[in-house]
Formats: structure tokens, C-alpha cells, sequence
């Protein structure tokens, strides 16, 4: 067993995300992997919750409610799958060349573009094509920089460890050497020691992005960064009255010292976030980006999780950030604590004056009244572990009906049930033979 998944379904998911790599020279969307494997991951909590238990070291999955968010396996995952041999082989010959290109260029700057591989160590372009995504997605010590080029090819401008996979000859080696480099930078992260002293002086000005909805996390949040001033711009007198809003942000964005960016499952797809993230990352001054609200680190959705992405809802790196930012935490397991309250609270607030009537099955949440009707149908989902028993829990009496018979249920008072985000997308639930799960008050 392995953080409470066979080894059996440990591997149907890494083979299942690596057989998709190999056909379409892609990574699989996370939401066609989830309804493809929906059966074997709903009793585990549903496709997130599988890839978090099986560690992000060998996986990585964005959430299957992004339209573009997608799984990627990293190496210690792509070295449990089948077929993958040649690919290996190519990533290895490819790390030696850029090696060996960063050491002949003295330690000057350089870019390598995919489109190289094919004339200087004799790949298809469609294994090119793959061995960019492996160094794009699953080995980023060795660039730091990637940007799509004219005609698909990924180009790359190196950085000074590349020099050091110029001679490495095995998987194994390579992932001691990756292995050794990311504890380096964990270590770093977690002492507060990234960049210069000067950048991790006590900032003055620091610039909090959060969502409207999540200001009272914001301001539990704001309450422990004491002797700073904090800019929110949903805080009444941060935007003095008559002000234009977006000039006065704007202000705010160029003079900070350091941008904190909060990531809820309210902010993180919120394109104002996303703006005044870009803005900060552009500035080259101190950014931060932490999760709270029960989303996971793993949901973060790229670009933002290329950056270090640490979570206030675990003590140890509360701490780290706090410590980073000049305000050490006296409780980082009270704070953590707190802020977990706080997440949950705001869920179950937003919900209930939403109108929204359901229940929660793991990370995933089914709901038979509320704003159902104007969001998007996706694909539908079959039942989940658990489901029925919880929604007897809560007072309702749930039932399978065939999709004939649906309209003389609904007209009788039954409810439909669906599987929702509360926020964009519901789809059907299902049984047996295609039934739809419906529910009434018992």
C-alpha cells in the first residue's frame, strides 16, 4: 500500500497519464482522465485526491475543473511506467547536451531551442517534441526560462545547474542529482534565505492580492503581518474615498515591497489575481504565493505553479512564509489552525446564502438545490463512494431513475442531484444502467 492506494491503482494512474503522453505527445487534460477513470478514482475521493496520495514527487495534477488543467508525471512517476525506455533514453541525451552547451558557453547565457534535438542528437520530432515537455514539466532546476517558439518548439535559456548534468548517465543518477538540488532549494525556502539578504529584509509595503470573497481571510492574514502596512484593495480606507480604484491599485502594485498572493478556490481562476500576480512577477521584487481555503497545492494551475507555492494551512510553512516576509508567527499551529476555520467557514457562509443545498463526499460536493440551473453541464460522473449514506445523513431519501421516467420524478418533487463547483460547471450523477441519482426529503 502507498499513502492508502494499491500499488495496483498507483500504477493504472501513472501508466494511464504516461500511455496518454506517448500517443498525442502530450500530457492528458486532468478532467478526460477523471471521467475515463471516474469509477476507479471516486471511492478515493476523485482523481486530486488520488494523485496528492500518491505524492507530488512522481505526480503532478491541476484540477479537473480548469478547462486546460492537465496531469503531469514527473521522473520518479515516469520511471514506474512501461514503454517509456527510449523517452528516457532522449531526456538523458538531452540534459547532456545542455550541459555541455552551458559549460562551452563559460557560464554566459544561453538558449536552446527542442527543434535541436532532432538535428544534433538525431530524434524524431515527435520524441523532440516529448523530451521538451519532460525538461518543460518534470526537471525545471536546468532552465529558468521556457517559452514556446514559432512552429511549436520549446526553447529554453539555461541556468548554472544545467552544468551539472553535462555527464550523467542514468535515471537513478539523475534523480539523485535532481533529488539533491530540490532539498537544497526546499531548505532555502523554508530558512527564508531566498535571493539576497536585501531581499529578505522586513518589507515595508506589502501588497495582498485575495479574491472579494475571501477578505475576511485576507484580514486574519493581514492581522499577523504586524509592523508592515498591507494593501488590500477591498479594505475600506486603503482607497481613500473618491480615488479611481484601478489607478490607486496600480500605485499600490509599483511602490510594494513585497506582493502575498492569496489562492482560494475564489481567487485562483479570478483574472484580477491573476493580473496583479503578473504585475508583481514583472516588478522582479519579493512574490509570494500561498493556498488556504482547502485548495490544494496541486490545484494551483500554471504558470502560477511554476513559482514555489506553499500552504498556510500547514504550520511549518505558515512558518516559512511569515518568516520570509519579517513577521515570525509565535503559533504557526494556531495560526494554521485559524486559518483553516477561517477557509471553512467562508465555504459553508458562501453556500448557505447561495441557497445551495448538498453535500460534501470527500473534496467533491453534490448539491440538489441552489443556483444549479445557469451553470455549465459538463460530462456526467458516476455515483461516489459514500454519496447515498451522506445524503441520508442530511435528511433526504436518495433513488436511481431511468432517464424516461425523470420528468413524472421532478413533477412528483424529486430533486436531481449534480456534482458541482458552486461556481461554474454541475454534471449529472449516474448509477447502474445509466440511472439518474435523484432525492427527496425522507
Amino acid at each position: 500500500m502507498d499513502g492508502g492506494l494499491s500499488r495496483d491503482l498507483r500504477r493504472t494512474v501513472l501508466q494511464a497519464v504516461c500511455d496518454h503522453f506517448l500517443k498525442e505527445d502530450s500530457w492528458p487534460l486532468a478532467r478526460t482522465l477523471d471521467l475515463e477513470l471516474g469509477s476507479v478514482f471516486d471511492e478515493h475521493g476523485g482523481l486530486l485526491a488520488v494523485c496528492v496520495q500518491i505524492g507530488s514527487e512522481s505526480i503532478l495534477c491541476e484540477s479537473p475543473n480548469a478547462r486546460e488543467g492537465r496531469c503531469r508525471l514527473r521522473l520518479r512517476g515516469l520511471a514506474e511506467c512501461a514503454g517509456v525506455e527510449r523517452d528516457i533514453e532522449n531526456l538523458l541525451a538531452a540534459l547532456r547536451y545542455c550541459g555541455g552547451r552551458y559549460r562551452e558557453a563559460k557560464a554566459g547565457s544561453v538558449t536552446i531551442s527542442a527543434e535541436e534535438f532532432v538535428g544534433e542528437l538525431g530524434m524524431t520530432e515527435r520524441e523532440a517534441r516529448r523530451t521538451s515537455l519532460l525538461l518543460e514539466d518534470t526537471y525545471t532546476p536546468i532552465w529558468d526560462q521556457a517559452t514556446a517558439a514559432p512552429g511549436g518548439w520549446h526553447t529554453f535559456r539555461l541556468c548554472p545547474f544545467s552544468r551539472k548534468v553535462s555527464g550523467v548517465g542514468s535515471l537513478d543518477e539523475l534523480l539523485q542529482r535532481v533529488g539533491a538540488e530540490e532539498e537544497n532549494r526546499r531548505i532555502a525556502s523554508l530558512a527564508g534565505a531566498v535571493g539576497s539578504a536585501d531581499q529578505t529584509a522586513a518589507p515595508f509595503k506589502i501588497f495582498l492580492s485575495h479574491a472579494a470573497a475571501d477578505r475576511p481571510l485576507a484580514d486574519l492574514v493581514r492581522t499577523f503581518l504586524s509592523g508592515h502596512h498591507v494593501f488590500m484593495a477591498s479594505k475600506p480606507g486603503d482607497i481613500r474615498p473618491g480615488e479611481e480604484w484601478l489607478g490607486a491599485v496600480q500605485t499600490e502594485l509599483r511602490h510594494a515591497d513585497a506582493y502575498l498572493v492569496l489562492l482560494t478556490p475564489n481567487s485562483v481562476e479570478r483574472p484580477w489575481v491573476w493580473f496583479e500576480t503578473g504585475a508583481a512577477w514583472m516588478s522582479e521584487r519579493n512574490l509570494v504565493l500561498v493556498t488556504a481555503g482547502g485548495l490544494s497545492v496541486g490545484e494551483v494551475p500554471y504558470p502560477m505553479a511554476a513559482f514555489q507555492v506553499l500552504s498556510l494551512e500547514n504550520s511549518e510553512e505558515a512558518a516559512a512564509v511569515f518568516r520570509h516576509l519579517g513577521a515570525p508567527l509565535s503559533s504557526p499551529d494556531a495560526f494554521s489552525s485559524a486559518v483553516q476555520k477561517a477557509g471553512c467557514d467562508a465555504i459553508d457562509v458562501g453556500s448557505r446564502e447561495a441557497g445551495w443545498l448538498g453535500v460534501h463526499v470527500g473534496l467533491r460536493f453534490f448539491a440538489w438545490d441552489g443556483p444549479i440551473h445557469g451553470l455549465e453541464d459538463r460530462n456526467a460522473c458516476f455515483s461516489a463512494a459514500g454519496l447515498e449514506a451522506e445524503i441520508v445523513r442530511a435528511g433526504m431519501r436518495p433513488y436511481h431513475s431511468l432517464r424516461g421516467k425523470l420528468p413524472k420524478h421532478l413533477s412528483e418533487g424529486w430533486l436531481q442531484v449534480y456534482e458541482t463547483d458552486r461556481r461554474r460547471w454541475r454534471r449529472e450523477v449516474l448509477g447502474n444502467n445509466e440511472s439518474v441519482l435523484i432525492v427527496r426529503r425522507a
